[in-house]
């Protein structure tokens, strides 16, 4: 999936536990990313 501003990244999510992740999907070691990063990211620029 693509973030707002044009991050790439891979969602996961444990349909067992309910966790769920993402990673920055361009790095060359997979990048967790916070959810305050991914709402961040995710905003509209008005």
């Amino acid at each position: 999936m693509t973030l707002t501003d044009g991050t790439p990244v891979q969602f996961a999510s444990c349909h067992h536990c309910e966790a769920k992740s993402w990673r920055a999907a361009d790095a060359t070691r997979p990048l967790d990313l916070s959810f305050d990063t991914v709402l961040e990211r995710t905003r509209k620029i008005r």
